[in-house]
């Protein structure tokens, strides 16, 4: 046996074994990031939604009172408030309450 080739294969196959090793995590590292971004982005999604629904359930209110709800908004955006979001939750479920 030629202990010069068995070197050559033994490092070889370590640097075989290397190479994918670190491609492995690589690959990891890239799809947990992706996920965690996707997880990010739908609980911003979530938020605006909830915003929203919460506007247009305060417009309802005016409407049912006879009152012009574009003017109630127009004297929010004024003061600068703005319209608290109830249900902002980053784990566990979100209920809609509705009246």
């Amino acid at each position: 046996m030629n202990k010069k080739a068995m070197m050559d294969d033994l490092f070889d196959f370590l640097f075989t074994v290397f190479v994918a090793l670190f491609a492995l995590l690589f690959i990891h590292t890239a799809l947990v990031k992706s996920v965690d971004d996707r997880n990010q982005q739908s609980l911003v999604n979530m938020n605006s939604v909830m915003q929203i629904h919460v506007q247009l359930v305060d417009q309802q209110k005016y409407l049912e009172r006879g009152e012009n709800p574009i003017l109630k908004f127009g004297e929010i955006d004024d003061r600068g408030s703005t319209l608290p979001i109830q249900a902002a939750k980053t784990t566990g479920v979100v209920e809609l309450v509705t009246k």
